[in-house]
């Protein structure tokens, strides 16, 4: 059994816009004066607030108490080993969540089936009633999907649910040495290194391999996108610079369970490691920093049908 359910919401755009308009007419007159209308926000956010209406009630009929954790607070959530976490939004929101639990299982809940597609979110509002009693006895099946982890030389770790970025904060050129699996280091300048997870595969990964498989005529190759749940990670580095200084041999190539891709910053300012797109909580890459790069031991866990 469960000791307690936390449901993980978050901010509707029209909330967003209200904490900085503070009210509806003036969201209304904010939006029209730049040719846009209030409407579609206004939809999305009434079936927001009905899907988390029906979530709520379900959950509120389960013997576990409740506890709330929005989107912004839940890099400081205190959760527990026995909850049950809940998560209602778009998939970004598993992604932002995923990497700070410890294998608490998660039930992904798509507000709105009609606007938002919903890969990573496995049920629906109305769905939720009739499955949680199975949830509560331990009788659900999950999904692992593999995490990636960056441990850096001073200490610093980071977890990504689906890629991480080593380069620069201004998407500048990026200077550093690279190297897979202990082998040769290559000195590179490139627009930065992307290290992919399978969930992460779907999206960036397949253009930007697309142009490193190109520079080395398409071997060796990958498959991508490729499973979740897989125990291997996949790199591309994003238009790499040949240059007197610099090589471009090793721009691609996958990185197995128990093994590294290691990278060495040359650059004196503005190197960051950033984490599922998020530069809030990136860790500086500059001049005597290096990062190892890896399959995480913990995966996160979700519930499926």
């Amino acid at each position: 059994m469960f000791d307690r359910l936390v449901l993980v919401t978050k901010l509707t755009r029209l909330e967003e816009l209200l904490s900085r308009h503070h009210s509806r007419s003036r969201v209304a007159f904010f939006l029209e004066g730049r040719g846009e209308s209030i409407d579609e926000f206004a939809v999305e956010h009434d079936r927001y607030q009905a899907a988390l209406r029906t979530l709520e009630g379900a959950l509120q009929r389960a013997e576990p108490p409740i506890a709330r954790c929005e989107r912004s607070h839940v890099s400081h959530f205190d959760f527990r080993a026995r909850d049950l976490v809940v998560v209602l939004g778009p998939d970004g929101l598993f992604v932002n969540i995923a990497k700070y639990l410890a294998g608490q299982p998660v039930l992904t809940v798509n507000p709105d089936p009609e606007r938002i597609d919903g890969v990573l979110m496995r049920f629906t509002p109305e769905g939720v009633a009739g499955m949680l009693p199975k949830i509560l006895k331990d009788e659900f099946r999950v999904e692992n999907v593999t995490l990636a982890q960056a441990a850096t030389n001073d200490g610093q770790t980071l977890l990504a649910v689906n890629e991480f970025l080593v380069g620069r904060r201004d998407q500048g050129s990026a200077r550093y040495r690279i190297a897979l699996r202990g082998g040769e280091e290559e000195r590179q300048s490139s627009s930065g290194v992307l290290i992919s997870t399978g969930t992460g595969s779907t999206g960036w990964m397949k253009s930007i391999m697309a142009g490193a498989m190109a520079l080395t005529g398409g071997a060796p190759r990958y498959a991508v996108p490729f499973p979740r749940d897989t125990r291997s990670l996949l790199f591309a580095v994003r238009e790499p610079w040949e240059s007197r200084c610099t090589r471009v041999s090793l721009t691609h190539g996958q990185v197995p369970e128990g093994q590294e891709l290691t990278i060495h910053s040359e650059m004196a300012e503005g190197g960051a490691i950033s984490s599922d797109g998020v530069l809030e909580d990136a860790i500086d890459f500059n001049a005597g920093t290096s990062v190892t790069i890896g399959v995480a031991a913990r995966a996160a866990r979700l519930i499926i049908p």
